[in-house]
């Protein structure tokens, strides 16, 4: 449960929670669901879901609540665990190749965001604002962690992902390479706001965005931000100087989808 190195290597996700399971389910899901784990109570109530399940080829397992606790080493408090297959971690060419070439797209960058809490979120803001999936460096959180998943409310399961194969951060030319404009999110005042750079996509015949987000503590580093086509910045008052990672992403992403007619 605890040991997101182990199931990496196992090629495994641990999911936790009753809705969760219901989107490794669904048939919208990237991961294959292999095995669930109920309590009696959740089994009653999760009959639809775990006959899905089987029928996907998922075994399902059901105990008493005081039995899955002891597994789990902790209190499972909705009564359900599952374990799906992650399959590969797409490359930057397979995530460009996986969006229609007639439309719009954005997606984003993730530059060493190493809390699983943003990585999440950021997740369930890709997919409520139409993204076609989320590029990583090395250093990027897990996205398939289970506390990631969690947070997403199982967006994560959704979501197109690829991570950096090579040299960071030269690998962003892929992107803009497949005519990608490349968007630095920053903090400075010297940035353009991003309602207004939003507002100018349709004038300059842009159809394709990529957000580059870093990390909360350092931002982008300086090779990055050195690739960057452009930069812009969420507009703040009241004395704040900055935003949540994953809060200034869904800040972004709400207004460049909604100005490419994503949303």
């Amino acid at each position: 449960m605890r040991d997101g190195e182990l199931l990496r290597r196992r090629g495994v996700a641990m999911i936790e929670g009753r809705l969760v399971l219901g989107v490794l389910v669904s048939g919208r899901s990237r991961l294959a669901v292999e095995s669930v784990l109920v309590s009696d109570a959740a089994a009653r109530a999760l009959g639809e879901e775990l006959g899905a399940a089987e029928r996907l080829g998922g075994t399902i397992y059901v105990c008493a609540q005081e039995v899955m606790n002891t597994i789990a080493g902790f209190d499972i408090h909705r009564g359900c665990l599952a374990v799906a297959g992650r399959g590969m971690m797409w490359s930057v060419p397979q995530l460009v190749g996986s969006v229609d070439p007639r439309g719009p797209s954005v997606v984003v960058v993730l530059e060493e965001v190493n809390n699983h809490d943003n990585v999440g979120a950021i997740a369930r803001a890709v997919a409520a604002f139409g993204g076609s999936g989320v590029f990583m460096s090395e250093g990027t959180a897990d996205p398939l962690y289970r506390k990631a998943i969690r947070v997403s409310m199982g967006a994560a399961l959704t979501v197109s992902w690829a991570r950096a194969r090579w040299a960071w951060p030269g690998e962003l030319r892929r992107l803009r390479g497949a005519g990608y404009e490349l968007v630095g999110l920053v903090t400075d005042d010297a940035a353009e706001r991003i309602g207004v750079y939003a507002g100018g996509l349709g004038e300059r015949g842009t159809r394709r965005v990529a957000l580059v987000v870093g990390s909360e503590g350092d931002g982008l580093g300086e090779k990055t931000r050195a690739l960057m086509d452009r930069t812009a910045r969420v507009p703040m008052g009241g004395g704040v100087d900055s935003l949540s990672a994953s809060m200034a992403c869904g800040i972004a992403l709400s207004r460049v989808s909604e100005a490419l007619g994503l949303v």
